[in-house]
């Protein structure tokens, strides 16, 4: 955000579809009873679809890591998050010692969800803004 430079509802909408993905994450990988699907309650939110959850799927790692995901897809500094991603997967590895094969599955079914959400992002017209007048104070 900070390298961006990014206006406050530029800002509120990366913010916002980042942490839609963590929520979509949360409540596919797990279900909560007090979680709702948003489909109904947006505007053309779509039924985010997965093929298989797996058992093996970490859902703290995911959420931060779809988070990132989303980051680096819509943000225009976004390819600078890709370091951060990769330090967190090897601490993840190291530290919170989850195997290859829960970092594997969790990061598709993360990729997943970012692919759908950024997606959809991209059909909420903001980009027609750009070329609106811009407001100048008196």
């Amino acid at each position: 955000m900070v390298n961006d430079v990014v206006g406050p509802c530029g800002a509120a909408r990366y913010y916002t579809y980042a942490n839609l993905a963590a929520y979509e994450f949360m409540y596919q990988a797990k279900h909560p009873s007090s979680y709702l699907s948003f489909s109904g309650f947006l505007h053309d939110y779509p039924t985010i679809k997965l093929a298989n959850p797996d058992s093996l799927i970490d859902v703290e790692f995911g959420c931060v890591y779809v988070l990132l995901r989303v980051g680096e897809a819509m943000l225009p500094s976004g390819y600078l998050l890709e370091k951060t991603r990769n330090q967190f997967v090897t601490n993840a590895l190291t530290h919170r010692h989850l195997s290859a094969e829960q970092i594997k599955a969790t990061q598709d079914h993360a990729d997943g969800i970012a692919k759908q959400i950024v997606r959809y992002a991209a059909s909420d017209g903001y980009i027609k803004t750009s070329g609106y007048p811009r407001y100048t104070p008196i």
